[in-house]
């Protein structure tokens, strides 16, 4: 099997083992978990694309590996390495794990007062390396089958237990996850719920993944104290996790702007010219984001293995974007939305036998516009600008692949090399110069 529906995929979990955590209760059956089912829904999701005869072309590709299609995501270039065939023929998914909980930030991972607050070796052994630490912020690494765990940072000549890559099943022993906390997401536990989840279908999710004293056996090491390659390889893992952000909040984007759109419808004012220009700065931002992560794969390169990555500068100003503008588009969708995002009563007052009445008759806006589909509308746009998905947008947007300050360095960094011959350019119009050397 190469490419797996969305049900094989639910179904595959459901046969791992995982020692995870949620509200500081062992759950056994994560999968189905209330808290982490739309989780696992969004990643199905992917696998079902896969499986679409309109997007196989783009969503399985073949590989000479397999000999067949294979799923997006494991399609890497060509390779002689059979870890990279089982993953393709498994049709596995993998999450990439790399950032540290730091401890002390002015401090580096050998100068930190417990060492354990960057995952390090704590033993090598004829079989095999057995690893301590902890990654934190984890997105839907506990719905994966396994985990390809690196190094955070650039790693220095008294920092090789720390210049360490691997991979391990999600239910290797040893191996803890915590599930993170998101804003309102015990609504997910509450009977029947579904109004008052905002998005009732997916939804995403982190971890604190604990590596207690993991044993990982030789052939699963791919890095194992060569601590010159530790920077290069973080550097290229998050140009492409930069230039994501952009093409991601863009399609976070689309969704905003179809919801302030039949928010309105609801309201009553769509047809204000004022919302309208409210909604054509949506449109700007996102298009924004969109156009900078997609410049930022078409102007790629490749390496001389085949695999392609992303302008480094314009992935860098992607992810700066996208440190501020979901901001922006969250404060227009409740500009438009208007206080009920905040003050709105639940769905299980709707349903009540006494005051349902009430709600149905006083939280009604335009007539053709059904009470419950306005109260839908206003708790998506409360789920994604207050609510669990506010913490990928907006959250993670902010720090994932790095906080603002490090991509300026980035960015600063990759555009180096260009700015004498910036300033040659400007000598010359300013008449300094004769010619641009």
């Amino acid at each position: 099997m190469a490419v797996k529906t969305g049900k094989q995929y639910t179904d595959s979990l459901r046969k791992i083992k995982r020692n995870s955590y949620i509200l500081g209760q062992k759950v056994d059956d994560i999968v189905d978990h209330p808290m982490n089912r739309p989780a696992v829904n969004a990643i199905a999701e992917s696998y079902e694309i896969a499986n679409i005869n309109d997007m196989k072309v783009f969503a399985a590709p073949s590989s000479g590996l397999c000999n067949g299609p294979v799923n997006r995501y494991n399609a890497l270039s060509e390779s002689v390495d059979d870890r990279l065939k089982r993953v393709q023929e498994n049709d596995l998914a993998i999450s990439g794990a790399m950032t540290d909980v730091k401890g002390d930030r002015e401090k580096r991972p050998s100068q930190q007062d417990d060492p354990d607050m960057y995952l390090h070796i704590v033993e090598r052994k004829p079989s095999g390396v057995v690893v301590r630490g902890a990654k934190a912020h984890q997105t839907g690494a506990v719905n994966c089958h396994e985990h390809l765990v690196m190094p955070t940072r650039g790693m220095n000549e008294a920092e090789k237990d720390y210049a360490i890559c691997f991979s391990v099943p999600v239910d290797c022993p040893g191996l803890y996850h915590i599930y993170g906390r998101q804003p309102s997401d015990t609504r997910k536990l509450e009977s029947g719920a579904s109004i008052d989840l905002g998005n009732s279908r997916f939804g995403g999710c982190e971890t604190l993944m604990v590596f207690d004293d993991v044993f990982v056996p030789w052939e699963q090491v791919y890095l194992c104290g060569e601590n010159e390659f530790t920077w290069p390889l973080v550097n290229r893992f998050a140009i492409g996790h930069r230039a994501s952000y952009g093409l991601a909040g863009g399609g976070v984007g689309d969704v905003a702007i179809g919801l302030v759109i039949a928010m309105a419808e609801a309201n009553g004012v769509a047809h204000d010219k004022i919302i309208w220009d409210k909604i054509a700065d949506l449109i700007i931002c996102c298009q924004t984001l969109y156009g900078l992560g997609l410049s930022a794969m078409l102007k790629g390169k490749p390496t001389v293995s085949g695999i392609y990555f992303p302008d480094y500068v314009l992935g860098g100003v992607a992810k700066y974007n996208a440190t501020m503008l979901p901001f922006q588009m969250v404060r227009i969708t409740q500009d438009i939305c208007g206080g009920l995002v905040a003050t709105m009563p639940g769905e299980a007052d709707l349903r009540h036998g006494v005051i349902g009445k009430y709600i149905e008759k006083y939280l009604r806006g335009a007539a053709q516009v059904p009470t419950e589909h306005r109260m839908r509308l206003v708790r998506l746009i409360e789920c994604m600008s207050l609510g669990p998905l506010s913490a990928d947008l907006l959250t993670m947007g902010l720090h994932g692949a790095g906080s603002p300050y490090a991509q300026k360095m980035m960015i600063l960094g990759d555009y180096a090399e260009r700015i004498p011959g910036l300033r040659d350019l400007a000598l010359y119009h300013a008449g300094i110069i004769d010619r641009i050397s």
